[in-house]
């Protein structure tokens, strides 16, 4: 926003509005309704309208039990895991794994998610595992590659495990880190 000074010196403010075009602009309402499908859209403003939505453009996969904050902007494409939390306002432009805190501008993780595992049911020993392979992946000195040989070899074989495991193994745009 800037703001101009007419003659007489009274604040006249102007704002440039430019059409949304990278990232996800969905309301509270559409995020709930949406949260069964599992999708989220771009939303295309026009520049005769900015205040209406255009058509559903580029998907961005949020799964089951993610909660994200207010005003979150989550860039096209980008994949984000089962119970993981993103912090209000953040800038997620990399895909955010499961179980997992994220927040910032651009979005970091800040460690499993444990308060929202442990009220969603999950165990100690999953939980131990959990965090066992969070620091393998994102605490160690290791190469993806070389983390996920080293995870699948060490770890317990647990459902949990594996889905976080192949979230990462499956990313095509970057895991935050």
């Amino acid at each position: 926003m800037r703001l101009h000074r007419r003659n007489y010196g009274r604040p006249r403010s102007r704002s440039i509005a430019a059409p949304a075009k990278s990232m996800v602009a969905v309301t509270s309402a559409e995020r709930a309704a949406k949260a069964a499908q599992g999708t989220a859209y771009e939303s295309q403003r026009s520049r005769s309208s900015p205040n209406t939505a255009g058509p559903p453009r580029r998907p961005t996969t949020i799964d089951a039990k993610a909660t994200l904050g207010g005003m979150t902007g989550v860039h096209q494409f980008v994949r984000i895991g089962a119970f993981a939390f993103i912090g209000g306002m953040a800038k997620v432009t990399k895909d955010i794994p499961p179980y997992v805190r994220a927040d910032g501008n651009p979005a970091r993780l800040f460690g499993l998610n444990v308060i929202g595992l442990q009220r969603n049911g999950f165990t100690r020993e999953t939980l131990d595992e959990l965090k066992k392979a969070y620091r393998l992946f994102f605490r160690s000195n290791l190469i993806i590659k070389q983390a996920i040989a080293r995870a699948r070899s060490e770890l317990a074989a647990l459902p949990e495990v594996e889905v976080f495991v192949g979230f990462i193994e499956a990313s095509e745009r970057g895991v935050a880190v």
